[in-house]
């Protein structure tokens, strides 16, 4: 998955120790999220796979990323770039064949993106 974005004051990504204050809550651990559907009898349904309720069943797959944050330098903080996921499962056992992902990004003060839509892909 490729996407765009463009953040206007250049505090979009997490450190290493990203960890404490505004970061402690399980959820704030990673700022891309890629909420999954299927598309069921002609309806689009979100399949939760969320990581701070316990751990995970096996094969499931939580897609939530850490972008590393390229801070700006200069006088400019603007952030432009593109961010490349290599999602090597992204096809859940299921017995609907197509899904998409709803994607959002979250900056340093919690500022959430617009949603954007990526896919249909049938499987």
């Amino acid at each position: 998955m490729v996407l765009s974005f463009t953040d206007g004051d250049g505090n979009f990504g997490l450190e290493e120790g990203d960890t404490t204050g505004v970061f402690d809550p399980c959820i704030r651990r990673w700022n891309l999220y890629a909420e999954y559907y299927e598309k069921q009898n002609g309806e689009w349904v979100p399949i939760a796979i969320d990581p701070c309720d316990g751990p995970l069943p096996d094969g499931d797959v939580a897609f939530y990323y850490v972008v590393p944050w390229a801070k700006p330098t200069g006088q400019d903080q603007t952030q432009e770039g593109e961010i490349s996921i290599d999602m090597a499962i992204w096809n859940l056992p299921s017995e609907f064949d197509t899904v998409l992902f709803k994607v959002k990004i979250v900056d340093r003060d919690m500022n959430e993106s617009n949603v954007v839509e990526v896919g249909p892909y049938v499987k």
